[in-house]
């Protein structure tokens, strides 16, 4: 009876201990909390079964390593706790030091004068911004007030993301240049897209011809390969955050910004970040899914999108690209990125390469 307790114990306190070693960082600190005492309170009632065990027992190899186990379990606990409350702490100061500054103020001490609003939704606005020293255009995302409200988990994911996204470099991602808080908003500046966004592009002059529809796939795609490699799904494709200049694709409102307005969502609905339509159907089910071959799914649609000028129809994706004379091998690879998931090109470099080179 006392192996079979120890070993259900030991086996419990093993995946509590995996877990924080594969998230050091990121699990909640009050789920510790609240599985640690029951672990520690039928540890102690087995100790008096222990005690009395013959010495020789007691200092078997493999009980001196079930105590050295609690032992180290008890320091990471310890030490677990202490990280994320100092964090928080950090944080809650650097906050603090913003005071009531506005974001214009804020951000003209980093030389940069707020302009004309781009773009605007729940999560707040886009401005155009003027560097006055580079003498370059930024953009600026500014997330409402509301979007953290003293919610320090949400500020550390945006902390992290903003820090992944630093990281991407490359000619068809908008670079990220500096992310903050001004007061308490928080805000993104990054490099400013030239050109028009697609749905724009779309409404103006219709739908695209195939030999532009490729070189804007395969630019897309390059670049969400690139994301995807660090790790990073941007979880919104969709013609209105692809930038386009005639020759030059630059995607547009990147991981952090999805992210963030996940947050903000999730007080108000359980529904899935994303566009209705560039979604994929998984999303409806897990809203929390994130995974490369979302984004796939989403290019896919586009492609559909920017050559027909509307979302597939229910006899299927395969029957509009067909009516627009494209190529076999595109228009295989496109209906591969809108499969299940099982069958879908599981990254975007797959569909990369599946794509024609050329018209």
């Amino acid at each position: 009876m006392t192996v079979a307790l120890l070993r259900e114990l030991v086996t419990e306190v093993s995946g509590l201990l995996n877990a924080m070693a594969a998230t050091p960082t990121t699990l909640p600190a009050s789920q510790i909390e609240k599985r640690l005492p029951p672990l520690l309170r039928r540890l102690s009632e087995l100790q008096p079964i222990l005690a009395p065990l013959p010495s020789f027992l007691r200092d078997n190899q493999s009980y001196n390593h079930l105590h050295d186990f609690f032992a180290s379990f008890r320091t990471i606990h310890e030490r677990h706790i202490f990280l994320r409350r100092e964090f928080d702490a950090h944080y809650e100061a650097y906050l603090n030091s913003r005071g009531s500054i506005s974001p214009h103020e804020f951000l003209l001490k980093r030389d940069l004068v707020l302009g004309e609003v781009l773009g605007s939704g729940g999560y707040g606005t886009v401005h155009r911004a003027r560097h006055l020293v580079l003498e370059v255009d930024r953009a600026v995302k500014l997330y409402a007030p509301s979007a953290f409200a003293e919610d320090t988990k949400a500020i550390r994911r945006f902390a992290r993301e903003a820090a992944a996204l630093s990281a991407l470099s490359h000619p068809g991602i908008v670079r990220l240049f500096d992310a903050g808080f001004a007061g308490r908003q928080a805000f993104l500046v990054t490099e400013f897209a030239e050109g028009r966004d697609l749905q724009r592009v779309l409404t103006d002059r219709g739908p695209l011809p195939y030999e532009e529809c490729l070189a804007i796939l395969r630019q897309a795609a390059a670049a969400l390969a690139h994301a995807h490699d660090q790790g990073v799904i941007h979880r919104d494709i969709k013609p209105s955050n692809l930038v386009w200049d005639g020759s030059r694709l630059s995607v547009v409102d990147f991981g952090a910004g999805t992210v963030i307005e996940q947050i903000v969502t999730s007080r108000l609905t359980t529904s899935p970040v994303g566009t209705s339509g560039f979604i994929a159907p998984e999303l409806m089910g897990t809203p929390t899914l994130v995974s490369p071959g979302l984004d796939v799914y989403s290019l896919g649609v586009t492609a559909h999108y920017l050559l027909t000028g509307h979302l597939p129809y229910l006899s299927g994706i395969e029957h509009g690209l067909r009516e627009n004379g494209v190529p076999e091998a595109f228009c295989q690879a496109v209906v591969t990125a809108v499969l299940p998931p099982s069958r879908r090109f599981d990254s975007a470099r797959a569909f990369l390469a599946a794509l024609p080179s050329g018209p």
